[in-house]
């Protein structure tokens, strides 16, 4: 049994110790809990959205480095603790979308068609390639 799912990219530089005050955060608020962190493109801001401060429509005071739970509208999943009764309701209440399929939900729901090309062989790489195999069906 484990309480809290982490999600880590391996693009993004961290101390472990505050994996596991993420985790104990998220476990004891219930609460999806996220690091801030830029995106890639440094111009481009946080990769979070944060909730605008009381009485502003889009600005949010953040201190970097203060010991606090800023509220967010979105989380990036690079440095994410999920408590377990998110992860154990969330698939029941709502079918799973990755971002890429949830892209495609939302190109659908502005009348958008999508479609799988079957002619290139494409092999997705990890520690070793994996292939479509002819006939496969999924």
């Amino acid at each position: 049994d484990c309480d809290v799912l982490f999600m880590l990219d391996h693009d993004i530089e961290y101390d472990p110790k505050d994996v596991v005050e993420m985790c104990r955060r998220a476990k004891e608020s219930r609460a999806i809990v996220g690091g801030l962190y830029a995106k890639r493109d440094a111009d481009r801001g946080f990769s979070s959205r944060m909730v605008p401060d009381e009485g502003s429509t889009d600005k949010t005071t953040i201190v970097v480095g203060e010991d606090k739970l800023v509220p967010a509208a979105y989380v990036a999943t690079g440095f994410m603790a999920v408590p377990r009764q998110v992860s154990e309701l969330i698939p029941s209440a709502y079918e799973y979308l990755s971002e890429d399929w949830s892209f495609c939900h939302r190109a659908a729901a502005l009348g958008f068609k999508s479609y799988v090309w079957t002619a290139p062989r494409l092999t997705h790489w990890g520690k070793k390639g994996y292939a479509v195999e002819e006939g496969v069906r999924s």
